[in-house]
């Protein structure tokens, strides 16, 4: 069984970086939470305005048409958001290896 060709993992186009700063003062659980919600919720506007280049990468990723007319859909959009919590701290994934230099350092 599984779900092997029954989904579609698509990068959300949530412009991170600015979603981070806008809640970086949150708690760190509270945090991830947010950016996982902003992060399906955009993705998952793009899907329901039937984005027309979405669309096409879906249809391209999955392993069945699962977009077929004569089916009945159903989208579910799963977001995530993955940091690091040091003492308080929210570390996010590094942007580049300088970025992640620093971080390390700064600890």
């Amino acid at each position: 069984m599984g779900l092997r060709g029954q989904y579609v993992a698509l990068p959300s186009p949530l412009n991170e970086l600015q979603t981070q700063r806008e809640f970086v003062s949150e708690e760190p659980c509270d945090y991830a939470r947010i950016l996982a919600n902003c992060k399906a919720r955009a993705l998952g506007e793009i899907l329901a305005n039937n984005d027309e280049e979405i669309i096409e990468k879906v249809k391209k990723l999955q392993k069945t048409n699962l977009l077929d007319d004569d089916r009945r859909n159903v989208t579910l959009v799963l977001g995530s958001h993955t940091i690091v919590d040091c003492d308080n701290l929210v570390l996010d994934k590094p942007r580049n290896k300088e970025d992640a230099v620093q971080i390390s350092n700064a600890n």
